[in-house]
């Protein structure tokens, strides 16, 4: 749950084309601290039967495109990036990790996933 601080900004399906196939992803972006500080959540697409590359899989170029449709203004320094895994196996629960990247002043790059993953 969130605290009053924090305000859904955003909910929906982000698709991104490539030179071979399309990607999806589910985004959620949060506005935290009056608007100076944004945590954004990435999640594979609701469809059940998506086949196309997984968030993990793409998730530094999600991140890339996302900034440059939906937080283009805002500092790198500024974004809280998470991936939200959901396992396919009912015994486990769904998984919130943080990832860090790295800004080089047009894309993210280097992704690092933090915590424990099973």
């Amino acid at each position: 749950m969130k605290n009053e601080s924090t305000k859904l900004m955003i909910d929906k399906e982000f698709k991104m084309d490539g030179a071979i196939n399309s990607a999806n992803c589910q985004v959620q972006i949060y506005a935290k601290c009056g608007g100076t500080k944004y945590e954004v959540i990435l999640t594979e697409p609701k469809e059940s039967d998506y086949k196309g590359v997984s968030t993990t899989n793409f998730f530094e170029k999600f991140a890339t495109g996302i900034k440059d449709k939906f937080l283009k203004e805002v500092s790198a320094e500024s974004i809280e990036w998470f991936d939200l895994l959901k396992w396919k196996n009912p015994g486990f629960e769904d998984q919130k990790v943080r990832v860090e990247l790295t800004w080089n002043g047009s894309s993210y790059i280097n992704p690092e996933w933090k915590g424990a993953v099973a």
